[in-house]
């Protein structure tokens, strides 16, 4: 994704250039599913205006539930992607390898594989002793 803003000046005067890559992301993404997926089955995703395109590219028979909210619940009802895109904004802030503006990269898979162990061990011995109280 390109940078925006204030973000994009400072790249203009490094002379930075990224690609936005994130349509051929999506295609690759879905394609997997659609290898892994039953032959009905229901995709719920945000309210990005693409999704159903690029879904429906992949896996014509699939339902598409777009979700137009990022709260928690919508309506008084349970937001069904709450939960991973709560795990997926934790990892985001705890591991470094995976923070947007870093310097800090992984070469090798097995390596952030290493990282993710680690971080699930401390995350639930945490949260076990938090609730043995």
């Amino acid at each position: 994704m390109k940078a925006k803003g204030h973000l994009a000046d400072i790249a203009y005067l490094q002379g930075i250039e990224r690609d936005d890559t994130r349509d051929e992301s999506r295609r690759s993404v879905m394609a997997t599913v659609a290898r892994c997926a039953k032959d009905r089955i229901t995709v719920a995703a945000d309210a990005l205006a693409c999704y159903p395109k690029v879904i429906k590219a992949a896996m014509p028979q699939a339902d598409i539930k777009q979700i137009h909210s990022r709260k928690k619940e919508i309506d008084g009802k349970f937001d069904p992607l709450f939960g991973i895109n709560h795990t997926c904004a934790l990892l985001r802030h705890d591991l470094s390898r995976l923070r947007r503006k870093t310097w800090v990269t992984t070469k090798r898979l097995d390596r952030l594989f290493l990282h993710l162990y680690l971080y699930i061990a401390y995350h639930n011995s945490y949260y076990r002793q938090m609730f043995k109280r």
